[in-house]
């Protein structure tokens, strides 16, 4: 199953029926959006923001009309995987954990934002192999954790 994650938002594409019904049964129920699936918290993100008006358990900061996951992008927030819970993206203070082989994987579905080195991660792209539980990754975007001090 393809997973991909970036501003903030995770959409998961399976390949067959049984990709979906075991991911789930290991780790939390999905709900379908669009062509692909999501957490069902992100299914209900609007594509729209008004200063004060709630996205989550949040207050967004800004006005702002497009896409969910650029909703979320511009009022820096990000979907929690442990509080299964949109936060804010400063929040997040998990470190990633990730092993080289013949591929960069992880046994764990990343954390947006979450620390490696001095970087936060921004955006991945993955594939979820079911035989061995990992996430195979084919692209992982960094920014500097100075923009966040800054």
């Amino acid at each position: 199953m393809k997973i991909t994650g970036e501003n903030g938002f995770y959409k998961f594409y399976p390949d067959d029926a049984g990709d979906l019904e075991v991911w789930e049964s290991l780790n939390t129920k999905l709900t379908p959006y669009g062509d692909c699936y999501t957490f069902p918290e992100l299914a209900e993100v609007e594509d729209y923001s008004f200063i004060g008006w709630p996205i989550g358990l949040n207050l967004a900061t800004t006005n702002y009309a497009g896409t969910p996951d650029e909703v979320l992008r511009e009022n820096n927030l990000t979907y929690s995987i442990s509080l299964k819970s949109i936060v804010n993206k400063n929040l997040i203070i998990s470190f990633l954990t990730l092993y080289d082989g013949i591929t960069t994987n992880s046994a764990e579905l990343p954390q947006l934002y979450s620390i490696n080195g001095f970087e936060r991660l921004k955006a991945f792209s993955c594939y979820w192999d079911k035989g061995f539980n990992i996430y195979k990754f084919e692209r992982l975007d960094y920014e500097s954790i100075l923009s966040f001090i800054i």
